[in-house]
């Protein structure tokens, strides 16, 4: 039986996945992600659900190979990816009331996200808030469920000591260094998810242990936490968020 153009797009593209030009992983929120790294083609690192991913399909498709495609083809590869994307979660959290907690807060959403492929970060607070703004409006980020972007380097240094316990549970560290200039550092460890409990313990008051069986207390220890954090998101002397 002769291939259709459909057969030979998913075996060009699987291909590019084979000598690693291509892949699609799940992000910590189980999110499928597309990231490509192709001399001849743009770079792309987006959610399979982005239009641009189907746009370059077609486009790499018809570049390589002089091959068009109807919808039902994109469709047949963009489900292809989505079940291959299960084969490599990146740093995900397996806890539920930690992921929900760190959904609600664009900032931590967008540094467990940024640090995904980096052990460490280092740079100056304004730089920091400048790659940090723009990867969370490439990511979709920005206005994320119920926080907003920092509006600034200054906003962002109280934004981070805010959210530096969530982190921890996330594995992430963050510290500030205020000598020659403030700089922030920002280090991911390969800790076990086992330990996300014990941080969760450290980052906030512990309830009796008692009172409440392993996984409720995880739970209300992060909600308590989460909560902490929103009572201190009103912005003050004139802070604003973007």
């Amino acid at each position: 039986m002769p291939r259709g153009n459909g057969d030979i797009a998913l075996e060009l593209i699987l291909n590019e996945m084979a000598h690693g030009r291509v892949r699609v992983y799940r992000n910590a929120f189980g999110t499928p992600y597309f990231f490509c790294d192709h001399g001849r083609f743009p770079s792309l690192n987006r959610p399979l659900t982005d239009p641009d991913i189907r746009g370059w399909i077609y486009n790499f498709v018809w570049t390589v190979q002089k091959v068009l495609m109807f919808e039902r083809d994109l469709d047949r590869i963009v489900k292809v990816l989505w079940g291959r994307s299960l084969e490599n979660p990146i740093a995900t959290i397996s806890n539920p009331a930690l992921l929900e907690a760190i959904q609600q807060d664009t900032l931590a959403a967008t540094i467990v996200e940024f640090m995904e492929d980096k052990k460490r970060f280092e740079h100056t607070m304004d730089g920091v808030w400048r790659q940090l703004q723009a990867f969370a409006k490439t990511r979709g980020l920005v206005g994320h469920n119920l926080g907003k972007f920092p509006g600034g380097a200054n906003v962002l240094s109280r934004k981070l000591a805010q959210v530096r316990p969530l982190l921890q549970c996330c594995k992430i560290a963050i510290e500030i260094r205020r000598s020659n200039g403030a700089k922030v550092v920002l280090t991911r460890s390969e800790d076990d998810d086992k330990r996300q409990s014990s941080a969760i313990s450290s980052a906030v008051n512990p309830a009796p242990a008692n009172d409440l069986n392993r996984t409720d207390d995880s739970a209300r220890r992060i909600q308590e936490l989460t909560h902490r954090i929103r009572r201190n998101q009103t912005p003050v002397n004139g802070e604003r968020n973007v």
